[in-house]
């Protein structure tokens, strides 16, 4: 195919569009076109140890962001698009412009109309500074694993690289697998974006816990049945019915206190544990310490929990939400249930059959426990789990009338 340049100031893309960059219109944007371009074009302009692509990068803010807050797709296109520009301009590296400032205001009306139309095109608001922390947070972990100094010296992005912290691995991806995975992202994220559609209007709940809060719903109990997925799914439909939800866990701050005491000897922040890929990293055992992330987070919760059997619980719930609905994936222990039954709230039972029987104790705690309020079997496709959990969503908000105050069953 043959392109013709109307004027100097256009240039061709991967596809043959011709992109205008004084005048660039949501018509010759694509995601094709900034996939392509992104992987061939290498991040710290080449100063690398290995090949690091502006697509790769992407994708990680992009998991980053979905590891902060796994239900705002918006948030996690945004996370990917984020660098979408530098398709049509390049990477215009940081230190070029503290070097020369005068290029900064000139950068920055450059990329202000690349955005808008990038927007525009893809339906998004112009909201990237939402990804701003998951950008200098990936920033950060490529400087100091990739660059030759190891990112030493580098301040001013949210305390800069930490000495002796153990960043994870940068995996290396060629410009084609960088791209497909560019592509495979974009495809799952948009996807959800469209599907989801969550309202962030605040609505008034048909009924509250029995304390005036957030009505609680529990998920439980043994690991690598589908706890979270079934959390994410009843966080999007309650929004999607503009209810107002979140995602507590329990363990948190239990992660959050391992972190500080253990990140000298490998442990990284729950946050890393939670990214699309990194599941497995929780059972690898970590050299220094002998003893897998998992571990230390269940014999740390345990210990604590010989001061009072309550921590985690209170820990937890001491927040002041808003939310209409709380919903905690990692219900494990008879406590927990209970202090959800004790509220008024809901208890639900994620079941895989075929799974190895689980022999560690936060697994075994609720394996004879019959109080459950419903029981979710996840045998089949990832599409009748989303579907089913939006039935039972419904079927909550359909006995919340006014007068009840709890989903409990009878037991009489």
């Amino acid at each position: 195919m043959t392109t013709t340049f109307a004027t100097p100031h256009t240039t061709e893309t991967f596809t043959g569009k011709v992109f205008d960059l004084r005048d660039p219109g949501p018509a010759s944007i694509c995601i094709e076109d900034i996939a392509h371009h992104l992987s061939l074009i290498c991040r710290f302009t080449g100063a690398v140890r290995t090949h690091l692509s502006v697509a790769q990068h992407s994708i990680w803010v992009c998991q980053s962001e979905l590891a902060r807050n796994p239900t705002d797709f918006t948030a996690a296109a945004l996370a990917l698009l984020h660098d979408a520009h530098e398709a049509y301009i390049g990477d215009w590296s940081r230190p070029l412009m503290e070097a020369y400032p005068e290029l900064k205001p000139i950068r920055k009306r450059i990329i202000a109309k690349l955005d808008a139309a990038i927007c525009e095109a893809f339906n998004l608001p112009n909201e990237f500074e939402w990804v701003k922390a998951s950008d200098n947070a990936a920033l950060l972990a490529e400087a100091a694993t990739l660059l030759p100094s190891m990112g030493e010296g580098w301040g001013g992005l949210d305390g800069g690289v930490r000495r002796g912290r153990a960043y994870p691995p940068v995996p290396e991806l060629g410009p084609r697998q960088a791209e497909r995975m560019f592509l495979e992202w974009w495809k799952w994220v948009d996807g959800w974006r469209k599907r989801c559609n969550p309202v962030q209007k605040k609505c008034n709940p048909v009924s509250k816990s029995r304390n005036g809060g957030p009505f609680l719903i529990g998920i439980g109990h043994a690991k690598r049945h589908g706890k979270d997925s079934v959390a994410r799914f009843m966080i999007d439909e309650f929004r999607r019915r503009e209810f107002t939800a979140e995602r507590v866990s329990f363990a948190d701050k239990l992660k959050d206190i391992c972190y500080t005491a253990y990140q000298w000897g490998g442990l990284q922040p729950k946050e890393y544990y939670e990214i699309p890929g990194n599941e497995h990293e929780r059972e690898v055992i970590l050299p220094a310490i002998g003893k897998t992330p998992r571990q230390i987070w269940i014999e740390v919760g345990n210990k604590l929990r010989e001061v009072h059997p309550e921590t985690w619980i209170r820990a937890a719930l001491s927040d002041n939400s808003a939310a209409d609905f709380i919903i905690i994936p990692d219900t494990r222990y008879p406590n927990e249930a209970a202090s959800i039954r004790e509220s008024g709230g809901f208890l639900v039972k994620v079941h895989r059959a075929g799974l190895p029987e689980a022999n560690d104790a936060a697994d075994c705690a609720l394996a004879d426990f019959t109080g459950w309020d419903a029981v979710i079997a996840n045998d089949s496709t990832l599409d009748e789990l989303a579907a089913e959990s939006r039935r039972l969503c419904g079927n909550i908000l359909g006995a919340l009338s006014p007068g009840r105050q709890s989903m409990r069953r009878s037991t009489s």
